[in-house]
């Protein structure tokens, strides 16, 4: 299939060749012919000349030209689509908003064009404008100001990046044309091949649940519209030194640049040691996207709670402008990933601040107790590590937008595109959800790991990844686990202790009967309880039992379960039951758990 991942250009305007001072040959390769060049401009290979009154001429600056207009959708933000030759002699491109071409004071075209190569000769800023404004052309290009998904009637389903746009239809054109400096431009670009990414920074993965839970998580965004979900994040915090930046960089180089955010000023890992303002600026310059944070505990800033509703509320303050009026509010939609030391809920309590529900929600914790990358591969962790952050920063890129491409064609329109994600995600919740009773906010915690599930089991149909849909799924239920956890009542928590208990040690600490009837396992004595297949009943020794609670009351727990159906008994009035167990020679009283715990809330796979 070829390719509709394009370069954002303007098309093929063809003009006649203008005059040039020297009468030297024109790089007709670089500037198109046909330009309607404005009255008194000359256009050459030298550059463009001011044409005085008396027939003088002088040189306003390099090779620069309008390929065509640019408007949203909507009719509105119009633009100009610039061309230039910078002064290494390549041929640049981008959208400016026409309004720029009016401001008092510098430039912000001038500026953007100077930094990018375009000479400009001092002084000859305020022609160069002039020039610039009155070019005419009756070519229109669809622009819009934000990254992630175009979407009109009368327009195939695009999704714009800074450098590049992705559609279903190549001959398309469309322009990202930001009204500022977007904090994305440098950032997020592609540098290698997908195929590289995948060997030098996927295989690597493999092994690490919360690296390739990162993975998942960064092809997610482009989700959320058609899942009709709103903005969120996912906060892994612990201790330091446990591998949470590399997770980070490993995430972020789905997109843009993976670098370390201390080695590369051009990585698209932002710290959190900056204002909220800020933060909304960069949100907004990574809407449908993956907006990657570092380092929590550097945000000074005493509304952390206030920040949390605004950045996953995906609209920004309401702001004047320069001329005492109301500016368009910034607005988003994302999933943050972020790192801190502390949990979200412990920053919020930082200033003295009550937890709301609404905030946990909207920035999931996950605690990591231990390190993120394994011994793997041959390596051990250190040596891994440094192998995953140097190839983070080498090859990077390329895996979302061949997401998104594959995404785009996978389904006939969007409304088609849109019914599979909710039927996947619905299916995935469910999985998730299992048949323990949940609060509303837990329900839609889950969620949003089940639409983390419906991007790994798309990426998995693309056969993007190099690992299997199985290890995903496990992985983002674990964490899904992880985060429940932390977040339910403790009668929950114990139910789910429980069976992460069982799950962890079912084949080392649970004897089964047959087992049991060899004289060789009856020398062990570090077990937890027995398995009974006949009954399908996990039961504990009461010391067993307590070790499965994770410290939680063990008469509480017992009678959560008891609550939840979980629990057999066979005595009136108790909640341990007595059983026969093979080769013991009384009747044990234990806590019998049903084996379908294993099944009451999460469960991994397809």
């Amino acid at each position: 299939m070829k390719s509709n991942i394009q370069p954002i250009t303007a098309g093929s305007a063809m003009a006649s060749t203008p005059q040039s001072k020297s009468n030297a040959p024109l790089h007709n390769h670089l500037i198109p012919e046909g330009l309607a060049v404005p009255e008194s401009f000359l256009l050459s290979d030298e550059g463009v000349y001011k044409i005085a009154p008396q027939g003088q001429i002088r040189l306003v600056s390099g090779p620069v030209w309008v390929i065509a207009k640019t408007r949203e959708v909507s009719g509105n933000g119009w633009g100009i689509h610039v061309q230039w030759i910078d002064q290494d002699g390549v041929r640049r491109e981008r959208a400016f908003p026409t309004r720029q071409l009016h401001e008092r004071g510098q430039s912000a075209i001038v500026v953007h064009l100077a930094d990018e190569g375009l000479r400009v000769i001092p002084g000859q800023e305020s022609p160069l404008l002039s020039y610039l404004g009155s070019f005419e052309t009756n070519h229109r290009i669809a622009s819009t100001a934000q990254t992630g998904w175009l979407m009109a009637p009368d327009l195939a389903l695009s999704y714009v990046l800074p450098h590049t746009v992705i559609n279903s239809d190549e001959t398309l054109p469309v322009a990202f044309q930001p009204e500022r400096f977007s904090p994305s431009a440098d950032s997020l670009h592609a540098k290698g091949s997908l195929k590289q990414w995948r060997a030098q920074v996927g295989h690597y993965c493999a092994g690490s649940p919360i690296l390739q839970l990162g993975v998942c998580l960064a092809l997610t965004p482009p989700l959320l519209r058609f899942a009709e979900m709103d903005s969120f994040g996912v906060h892994l915090y612990g201790a330091s030194s446990q591998g949470k930046t590399t997770a980070l960089q490993i995430a972020s180089s789905v997109w843009g640049n993976g670098a370390d955010p201390a080695a590369s000023a051009h990585s698209s890992i932002q710290r959190w040691n900056t204002t909220a303002n800020a933060l909304e600026g960069l949100a907004a310059a990574h809407n449908d996207g993956l907006m990657a944070l570092d380092e929590m505990g550097t945000y000074t800033g005493s509304d952390f709670g206030a920040l949390v509703y605004n950045l996953m509320g995906g609209q920004g303050k309401a702001r004047m402008n320069d001329h005492a009026g109301m500016r368009s509010m910034r607005t988003w939609r994302l999933i943050a990933l972020s790192t801190g030391e502390i949990s979200i809920k412990a920053k919020v309590e930082e200033y003295g601040a009550t937890v709301k529900a609404g905030q946990i929600n909207r920035f999931l914790d996950i605690p990591v107790s231990g390190r993120i990358i394994q011994p793997s591969h041959g390596m051990p962790p250190a040596k891994l590590a440094d192998l995953l952050k140097e190839a983070a920063g080498r090859c990077y890129g390329t895996l979302g937008p061949a997401f998104v491409e594959k995404l785009i064609h996978s389904a006939p329109d969007a409304s088609a595109l849109q019914q599979r994600v909710k039927h996947l995600m619905a299916d995935y919740t469910a999985q998730l959800h299992g048949t323990v009773q949940l609060e509303p906010h837990q329900v839609r915690g889950l969620r949003r790991f089940g639409l983390i599930c419906t991007a790994a089991h798309l990426a998995n149909e693309f056969e993007l990844l190099p690992w299997t849909l199985t290890d995903s799924v496990n992985a983002i239920t674990e964490a899904a686990h992880t985060w429940l956890a932390e977040n339910v009542s403790d009668a929950i928590r114990g139910i789910l202790a429980v069976r992460n208990f069982i799950l962890q040690f079912q084949e080392s600490k649970f004897r089964t009967t047959h087992e049991l009837r060899s004289a060789k396992s009856q020398t062990h004595h570090d077990i937890a309880g027995y398995f009974l297949p006949d009954k399908s009943i996990y039961a504990f020794t009461p010391d067993g039992f307590k070790r499965a609670c994770g410290g939680l009351d063990p008469k509480s727990v017992a009678a959560a379960l008891d609550q939840h159906g979980l629990l057999f008994k066979n005595e009136s009035g108790r909640r341990m039951s007595k059983l026969t167990i093979p080769g013991a020679s009384n009747r044990l009283r234990v806590y019998a758990v049903e084996s379908d715990i294993l099944d009451a809330d999460m469960v991994g796979g397809e």
